[in-house]
């Protein structure tokens, strides 16, 4: 945990999932640039805050009507946990990005996400949540500053202004009181995907937009019926490729797609619904972190396509917290199927954890890797932070119902 100074006051504040690395904080130059203006403007009425990864903007102003949109599970507990370290009661309500907050609202601010895709898809639905006077903020590192990002708002929303530079971030200004007649509609992304023979497509912010991840092309063409098997896991699922090779080659088996991210959940849903109709009966989707919450020793098989990225920052802290959860919830004889960089060296990790760890494919960048849980191993792998008790309600069945806690 570190402590940031705000025009707010003081803050404690911690990452989610926590990490190792000292250098890493739950906040940046952008986040104090956004809460520094909000600051002057005064009274900021019902504000919606959205994307904000750790939750750093809604937890500094803890005292307004404050609504959390975002895309993510891990930022959705973030903010609860960080609401806990500075003793604030749970006064905001969250909703999710596959759902449209409810009225209109006098502040908005957006921590400018790293998909241009998502955030116009966000701007495309603010006309809806505005009236004239609300006061649009959004907020955005420099090194990652593109032109394409005031042209979105100008665009969506009918007129925008940019700040100078402060501490290598920028600001985005604009309002209600130019909005268009009419928004330009999305495009969904879409692809065909040959090893599956479906029509793919996914929603604004899944990974990996018109096309198929490599890596996940790469694990599929190695998968092999699991015989007997009667719950299959695809972890961090996207948009749910594994998962729906997984139901085509093991017709008795149960299917859970499980990601951090709603669009990507939602976007698994759809793809099943569209491509395999018949086997949503065996199939469940969950928006969680990893498999926390889990039943242990449930699955006999686990696939995973790890992210080694948390919005820029780059490591395989993610990846191993999955690994270490696979462990826990694979019954004995089960199996974890894992591809990854072959330069991240995964397979140290899962020699690590299960004893064992078998090459089944590859090619020079990509490695995929076997585990198997064996029986006489003793179910006490170590595990991060965020699986003990920490304050924050981690039960995400796909659909939940938002968090609406102000009276």
């Amino acid at each position: 945990m570190k402590q940031l100074t705000t025009p707010y006051g003081e803050l404690t504040l911690d990452r989610y999932p926590r990490t190792t690395d000292k250098n890493l904080q739950a906040w940046d130059a952008a986040d104090s640039y956004l809460l520094n203006n909000l600051h002057e403007r005064g009274e900021l009425g019902r504000v919606l805050v959205i994307n904000d990864t750790f939750g750093t903007i809604t937890t500094a102003i803890h005292d307004s009507d404050v609504t959390l949109w975002s895309d993510s599970k891990l930022a959705e507990i973030a903010v609860e946990v960080n609401y806990g370290h500075n003793l604030f009661p749970l006064h905001y309500t969250f909703v999710p990005s596959t759902e449209l907050p409810h009225g209109r609202f006098d502040t908005i601010v957006i921590k400018i996400p790293q998909t241009n895709a998502y955030f116009d898809d966000i701007l495309s639905q603010l006309p809806l949540l505005m009236h004239e006077k609300t006061q649009l903020v959004c907020g955005g590192m420099v090194k990652f500053w593109t032109n394409s990002w005031p042209q979105a708002v100008a665009d969506r929303i009918g007129h925008s202004d940019c700040s100078l530079t402060w501490k290598k971030a920028r600001l985005i200004f604009s309002d209600g009181s130019q909005l268009p007649a009419k928004q330009k509609p999305i495009e969904q992304a879409s692809y065909d995907v040959e090893p599956l023979d479906m029509t793919i497509r996914k929603l604004s912010n899944v990974y990996g937009q018109g096309y198929l991840d490599i890596g996940a092309r790469i694990l599929m063409q190695e998968l092999v019926p699991f015989d007997d098997v009667e719950h299959i896991a695809d972890l961090g699922c996207g948009s749910g490729e594994l998962g729906l090779m997984a139901l085509k080659m093991n017709p008795k088996a149960n299917v859970e797609f499980i990601d951090e991210s709603y669009q990507a959940v939602l976007s698994a849903q759809e793809n099943v619904a569209a491509n395999l109709p018949d086997c949503l009966d065996r199939c469940r989707f969950t928006c969680n972190d990893g498999m926390i919450n889990k039943p242990r020793s449930l699955y006999g098989a686990i696939l995973c396509n790890p992210p080694f990225h948390q919005q820029q920052t780059i490591g395989d802290h993610i990846a191993w917290g999955m690994m270490q959860q696979a462990r826990r919830a694979l019954s004995n004889h089960g199996e974890l199927w894992l591809v990854g960089n072959r330069h991240l060296n995964y397979h140290v990790k899962m020699m690590r954890l299960f004893g064992n760890c078998e090459q089944v494919g590859g090619n020079k960048k990509f490695v995929v890797l076997k585990s198997i849980k064996q029986p006489q191993t003793k179910d006490s792998s170590p595990v991060r932070p965020s699986e003990s008790t920490n304050g924050a309600s981690q039960q995400s069945p796909y659909g939940a119902a938002r968090r609406n806690s102000k009276k």
